[in-house]
């Protein structure tokens, strides 16, 4: 008969990288702090979920992020300001559609949409794939765009995966505040992990 309180055994295994992604949503929240930091935080954050079934036993989760996030710092902070460049275009954008300075019709909405569907398909790329392999910003980029649109299905899926917390906030405005300690303990890092185990799929296509 199985010992269930055996370090090796399955209830164990998965006790611990719960604990894991605990550490590591904390872990996230902590080094995002400053904004500026957003970008090498979240690749921080991809890097310790980013393998599915390793085993990661909780000492070694600090240690492996904040080396993850000494490693991206700088492209992780480049890459998050180029990617507030379509979120200011996106932001222009809505201020002039409710100031109706823009066209009527269906065009206008056309023009609001576009810089946001980028910011969007972005984020779900850009760092993952800075977890997964060594590249220069901008071939990090270049390899975003083209995939979010080469597995445009698996694209749709992430994003709306990571818009949870904002249609939360926006639409469960109580549960979202009555339910925060779960936000705080361990919600980011599950988002990230439910990605990564959806992007590894694409990501192994292209891993030679």
């Amino acid at each position: 008969m199985e010992n269930y309180f055996d370090p090796d055994s399955w209830i164990m295994v998965k006790v611990s990288e719960f604990g894991d992604l605990i550490i590591a949503n904390v872990l996230w929240l902590l080094t995002s702090l400053p904004i500026i930091t957003l970008g090498a935080s979240t690749a921080a954050l991809y890097s310790v979920v980013r393998t599915p079934g390793e085993r990661r036993y909780s000492a070694s989760v600090l240690k492996n992020y904040f080396r993850a996030f000494r490693k991206n710092f700088k492209q992780g902070t480049v890459t998050f300001l180029l990617l507030l460049l379509p979120g200011a275009l996106a932001a222009v954008n809505l201020f002039l559609l409710l100031a109706g300075m823009l066209d009527d019709g269906m065009i206008r909405y056309v023009i609001c949409a576009i810089p946001v569907v980028l910011f969007l398909f972005l984020w779900s790329y850009v760092f993952p794939l800075m977890a997964r392999f060594e590249n220069t910003v901008k071939k990090t980029l270049v390899n975003a765009v083209l995939l979010s649109v080469a597995h445009l299905p698996t694209t749709v899926l992430v994003t709306l995966i990571n818009l949870i917390p904002l249609g939360v906030l926006l639409f469960f405005t109580d549960w979202f505040f009555g339910y925060v300690i779960l936000w705080i303990l361990f919600g980011f890092a599950a988002i990230a992990k439910v990605n990564t185990l959806l992007l590894e799929r694409v990501f192994r296509r292209y891993e030679n």
